[in-house]
């Protein structure tokens, strides 16, 4: 009896982590207000810690940089009296608790390579899903239904995706990584997970980061077609089996570019038609006589909050607190948590050093660098199917990070779930060598690479 009820505590926790993952972008919607927005992600966090102790037992499983991420939270416990908004702060930090439980809580529930294996599908699932829900957004939009629409191109008319995030920029940045899993993997011809699941969550979430018209999504994709460009020439030149076709190719694409530049200077005038035809694609940047305020207000963003890390080096504004310095920077003042919105940040980085301060910043820093030697020390001690998904897990939180680096908020949940999948595929044991209940002698999964290269 008490087997079962084991069975059924973790297969209830699997559950959990699997909703906090599907929901993790649910800024407007499952949300609950109590004076500070309580996602439905988190949530699932917290129940799923309530069950841990029927679930797994007594033991716990650790992670690289624990130690770090816990005394990161001790610091911004500890600055609370010094924070510039303690009530906003009070809020950030049970966010931070939230996002560090979401690493522990993962750990302890994918500790084998089956368990692990589950989680990637699904992690793929949560992706293809939410690309799905956008797309149906967009449809319904145009035919004048509007589901959790918060931006418009053209209103009522052709909206812009959101899908469950405030705006069509967090709703790229939470897909980005989820694009870059899939592709990478399709790339390096892997079968674990399916290859048509990968086809389907790649095919789903390019459509769905065109249509929502980020132009920093589109740039991201962009970057990354550009770097596997590159990494591909280079390693045809590294191994000398380049020919003369990809040669060829390779040359080709900065003659097209010049081409097309020449191109732009001889009709330009013409292309200042185009664009005016589709000016709400450029709205913000400043071109063809527009108005900058997109463009100017991020370096103006940028500049600000390197300000605020100026003004309180060591203890930093306090986490969530950088408004208020902001805003005394342009000679106004922060009165409520709504009007804080109006003088966010920008880029993570100096985010982090102006609301922690270079305490909270060094931590943080720790804490990734002990992930970051972990993956190096560990990839080549897997087989191959959880090496190649481990890779793309780190370029997908690469890709992560630089996109955060032109948006704000660096304790996003589904940054910290994306940090622990990667770490749970750091930590989980091979089915072979450990069992785990429900699971025993559960075999890993083939192989099933095809053409596996490096990169």
């Amino acid at each position: 009896m008490q087997s079962i009820d084991k069975r059924a505590a973790l297969a209830l926790g699997h559950l959990l982590c699997f909703f906090a993952l599907l929901f993790a972008s649910g800024d407007i919607w499952p949300v609950f207000n109590l004076g500070f927005t309580f996602r439905f992600a988190q949530l699932c966090i917290l129940l799923s810690v309530a069950l841990l102790p029927a679930a797994t037992g007594s033991g716990v499983r650790l992670f690289p940089g624990w130690y770090f991420l816990c005394l990161f939270v001790l610091w911004i416990t500890v600055c609370l009296p010094f924070s510039l908004y303690l009530e906003r702060s009070l809020g950030y930090v049970f966010w931070a608790i939230a996002d560090v439980l979401a690493i522990f809580i993962f750990v302890q529930y994918f500790k084998t390579e089956s368990a692990l294996l589950k989680l990637i599908r699904f992690f793929l699932f949560c992706f293809t899903a939410v690309a799905a829900f956008g797309l149906l957004q967009f449809i319904l939009g145009v035919l004048g239904v509007d589901i959790l629409i918060t931006q418009w191109w053209i209103p009522h008319r052709l909206p812009r995706i959101n899908g469950l995030s405030y705006e069509p920029s967090y709703f790229s940045t939470y897909l980005l990584p989820g694009w870059v899993f899939s592709v990478y993997l399709l790339e390096k011809g892997a079968t674990t997970p399916r290859r048509v699941h990968l086809w389907i969550c790649a095919m789903t979430t390019t459509v769905a980061l065109l249509l929502c018209s980020s132009r920093m999504g589109w740039l991201m994709i962009l970057l990354w077609l550009v770097s596997r460009m590159v990494a591909f020439l280079y390693r045809m030149g590294i191994r000398g089996t380049a020919r003369w076709r990809t040669i060829i190719a390779g040359l080709l694409v900065p003659l097209v570019l010049a081409a097309g530049v020449g191109l732009a200077t001889v009709s330009w005038r013409n292309l200042l038609d185009l664009v005016e035809n589709f000016s709400f694609l450029t709205n913000g940047l400043g071109i063809a006589g527009g108005s900058s305020h997109s463009s100017e207000g991020r370096t103006s963003d940028l500049g600000t909050t390197w300000q605020a890390f100026l003004n309180y080096p060591i203890t930093g504004t306090g986490i969530g607190a950088v408004p208020v310095d902001i805003a005394s920077q342009h000679g106004s003042v922060v009165v409520s948590l709504e009007s804080a919105k109006n003088y966010e940040g920008i880029s993570v980085f100096v985010e982090i050093l102006a609301s922690t301060g270079l305490i909270g910043g060094a931590l943080l820093a720790a804490f990734a660098v002990s992930v970051a030697s972990k993956c190096i020390v560990k990839m080549h001690t897997f087989d191959t199917w959880r090496r190649l998904v481990l890779r793309s897990l780190c370029w997908s939180i690469l890709w992560l990070l630089l996109v955060l680096q032109f948006n704000q908020n660096f304790l996003r949940i589904y940054v910290f779930l994306d940090l622990a999948v990667l770490i749970c595929c750091l930590t989980a044991a091979a089915s072979s060598n450990c069992e785990m209940l429900g699971e025993a002698g559960s075999k890993p999964p083939k192989s099933g690479i095809v053409g596996v290269t490096t990169g």
